[in-house]
């Protein structure tokens, strides 16, 4: 799936576009757009026990619940997640 201008994948009101898939990095890495709208909600609280997340802001602020604590995501930041538990905004 190594198409830059994929399909979007509606999820609610959230519209996510895969440029990396497992299959492609050998299961290393997924990568992932995702257009949240003003005032949309966010998918139900949720963690990932076989890989780490990271979460890169490009435009406005998204407020993620990480490690208990409420985040704001400007853009230029990054909230990283290890699978291990230890939230970190960067």
């Amino acid at each position: 799936m190594s198409n830059t201008a994929a399909e979007p994948i509606q999820v609610g009101a959230l519209a996510v576009r895969f440029h990396v898939d497992a299959d492609e990095s050998g299961g290393s890495v997924s990568v992932f757009e995702c257009d949240v709208p003003a005032n949309a909600r966010m998918p139900a609280p949720h963690s990932h026990d076989d890989f780490d997340e990271t979460v890169f802001g490009l435009e406005g602020v998204t407020t993620f619940t990480v490690g208990g604590g409420r985040t704001d995501l400007k853009p230029g930041e990054a909230v990283f997640h290890t699978s291990a538990g230890d939230p970190r905004i960067q």
